[in-house]
């Protein structure tokens, strides 16, 4: 073995086991083959060729098509927490336009052009069934827009507990988008545009991506458990009860879903499949 063979096989480890068994050395006999010329030199692989092999390893860690069963559940769990994160924040910032036009304060909410960015989550969700997920991970990268700024111009330059609040806040739309940037790769499946066909993949993908989405809820609503047992009479519970009862229920979140979550990832671990099972992924037209 030359260096050059050593060091590709080296950099190979950046896949997934299986894949490196099922089809490392034929990746590098197909390298080594278009660089003959190299092979006797102190040369290292072009940093392409890297780049390549990074991009093949999400491929496989997030299982598309072809993917060993279990690996492929676990890609279904992540592409579901994107699609279950996106439609509930898109449907949540269309009850928040609903609730802001019927009063006098939210009007000004209206005129502001962050207030409508998540409405793009409508359209991302149809790029994903006609699989234009090129077009859908840059409609993603757009719904972090409003936060970003509001970090980069608010809590970067005076970190305090304003930063951590606000992390908390944005966590069940960051977490999606990221979901949404690793598992709707080239390989994955065409998600149904009907949400409930999404959870045809299996129980153990369903319960552990809902068991995220209650744990990203829950953390997003716990900074306001703690303004409601602080002394400020703005934030009191009969005050609240008297003039917003809808935040009450969103103050319940992190109490009765934080034990949702838990329990549903339990379920859903003991039910994903083993390597030796088959599951056949699930591509809808709609």
């Amino acid at each position: 073995m030359n260096q050059l063979e050593e060091r590709y096989r080296w950099m190979l480890r950046v896949l997934p086991r299986w894949y490196r068994e099922e089809r490392g050395d034929e990746m590098t006999e197909v390298f080594l083959a278009g660089r003959s010329a190299d092979r006797d030199q102190d040369v290292w692989p072009p940093a392409m060729e890297l780049f390549s092999l990074a991009a093949l390893s999400v491929r496989a860690r997030f299982g598309g098509a072809g993917a060993p069963p279990r690996q492929f559940a676990w890609g279904e769990t992540v592409r579901l927490v994107a699609l279950i994160g996106l439609l509930l924040h898109g449907l949540g910032r269309v009850y928040s336009l609903i609730a802001a036009s019927t009063s006098e304060l939210g009007m000004v909410t209206l005129g502001q052009w962050w207030s409508y960015v998540p409405l793009l989550v409508f359209p991302l969700l149809f790029l994903l069934s006609t699989r234009r997920f090129g077009w859908a991970r840059l409609l993603g990268v757009c719904l972090l827009i409003p936060g970003s700024y509001s970090l980069a111009t608010t809590f970067v330059p005076f970190i305090s507990a304003g930063s951590l609040v606000w992390l908390l806040i944005q966590l069940p739309l960051w977490v999606p988008v990221l979901c949404l940037l690793l598992g709707f790769h080239r390989d994955a499946p065409t998600p149904a545009l009907r949400p409930w066909h999404w959870f045809t993949s299996g129980a153990g993908p369903a319960m552990l991506s809902l068991s995220v989405c209650c744990a990203l809820l829950a953390l997003s609503q716990a900074p306001s458990l703690y303004l409601v047992t602080t002394q400020q009479p703005i934030y009191h519970t009969l005050y609240l009860i008297e003039h917003s009862p809808i935040t009450v229920v969103f103050l319940l979140f992190p109490v009765v879903l934080g034990p949702i979550a838990v329990l549903l990832a339990a379920l859903g671990r003991a039910r994903l499949p083993l390597d030796n099972e088959t599951v056949r992924p699930h591509s809808s037209p709609s």
